[in-house]
């Protein structure tokens, strides 16, 4: 078996614009409007490019040499690093670290302006796929290979000349005999990476769905729930919101994706992926169409659970209010009758000046009084959530989302 070269793949959703920002990051050490020069400078010199080319073609992309490493980026967001090292589990460990270390630092600094990404979604993209392109691979050659490296495949795929192998951690390609250039070798892993990356992301969204979902059922199944509590749960439900948008909005963009990627690669990598079943495309729309229906759901659940919070929100609004017009009323008629209790404007104000003085104390701390326990009561009022009329019911911890 001859190891022809190993390959790191991601995929995140971009555009050509971006990919343009990518360009002249990497060619002139030029960042987006507005971010630090010396520090966007000093993250290009740690990814280190060099022979940086822009492609014009129905996919636009992007290639450079990054010291040991070959990196190319396409406009729709995959990105392949690979190395020539012959030894695998080196090869490996050192992609990791340029991934790690230098390329997703400057990426994640490049694109931090604008609307941030949830931390849900940044940690489904941040995991790669590991990919060895070889030669003449016995069996017993990919047994080792994926046993090294604590895996097995579960999937085999095999056309005229090409097998693949698809494992939990990794995927080797044998390619045989068959002659071809870099840049198809490239295309095809590229579409490995897209196909492989694309279920993965579905499966990550499905997952995300589930644990949205529950945390809001938690709220709304729960009997009842705390006014104190509100600001709390409206801010995870706030923030449920933003991922929604952000995963709404990915998978809308993946039809057009998949569509350009269709109509997109090179004549000859076209037929091995049709040789081996991945050109048709229908099993990854399906499976957009289910997601994205999942999420309209969890969307409108959303939408339905902080408008019964804001509902309980304005009711004990109101009720503060009424509350505070209570205190005003009492204040200005023990004001108006007391006052000469207080502070008897007569000859005798000399000696019960001290008694004056302490009237004045005590109705002072009678109003902090009440004034503290209305707040306590309205603060721990709890809304009963489930039937019944909304009261002060038994206690019920509602959980809520921890970072």
């Amino acid at each position: 078996m001859k190891i022809e070269r190993v390959y790191l793949g991601t995929w995140s959703q971009r555009t050509n614009l971006h990919l343009q920002e990518v360009y002249r990051f990497l060619k002139y050490a030029k960042g987006v409007d507005n971010l630090d020069e010396t520090r966007v400078k000093a993250l290009r010199e740690a990814v280190r490019p060099s022979d940086v080319q822009f492609r014009n073609a129905s996919i636009n992309s992007l290639r450079a040499a990054c010291g040991p490493f070959t990196v190319s980026v396409t406009e729709d967001g995959v990105v392949l690093m690979s190395s020539e090292e012959t030894d695998l589990a080196r090869a490996r460990e050192a992609l990791v670290q340029f991934h790690e270390k230098a390329y997703e630092p400057a990426m994640h600094y490049l694109f931090s302006r604008g609307a941030p990404m949830p931390k849900e979604i940044a940690a489904i993209e941040k995991d790669g796929d590991f990919l060895t392109v070889v030669r003449d691979a016995g069996d017993a050659d990919v047994r080792e290979v994926f046993e090294a490296f604590g895996d097995r495949y579960h999937s085999h795929a095999s056309t005229e000349g090409i097998r693949v192998f698809t494992g939990h951690r990794i995927e080797i390609v044998d390619i045989g005999r068959m002659e071809l250039t870099e840049e198809e070798t490239e295309g095809f892993v590229r579409d490995l990476v897209f196909f492989k990356e694309f279920e993965r992301q579905m499966y990550a969204y499905v997952r995300l769905h589930r644990v949205i979902w529950d945390e809001l059922s938690s709220i709304r199944d729960a009997r009842s729930l705390r006014y104190a509590d509100f600001p709390s749960v409206r801010a995870d439900i706030m923030r449920f919101e933003m991922t929604l948008g952000v995963v709404r909005a990915r998978i809308a963009q993946m039809d057009d994706i998949l569509g350009e990627r269709r109509s997109g690669e090179p004549k000859g990598v076209t037929q091995i992926l049709a040789s081996l079943g991945m050109l048709d495309f229908g099993s990854l729309h399906a499976s957009r169409r289910y997601v994205s229906h999942l999420w309209d759901m969890t969307d409108d659940y959303a939408d339905d659970t902080l408008s019964l919070l804001e509902t309980l929100y304005q009711e004990n609004t109101q009720r503060e209010l009424n509350a505070l017009k209570f205190i005003t009323l009492i204040t200005a008629v023990t004001s108006f009758f007391g006052m000469n209790i207080a502070f008897p404007w007569e000859e005798r104000w000399a000696t019960n000046a001290g008694s004056s003085y302490q009237v004045v104390i005590i109705v002072t701390a009678i109003a902090f009084a009440v004034f503290y326990l209305l707040r306590a009561l309205i603060l721990n009022r709890r809304f009963e959530l489930r039937g019944g009329k909304r009261a002060e019911t038994v206690k019920v911890d509602v959980p809520t989302t921890k970072d």
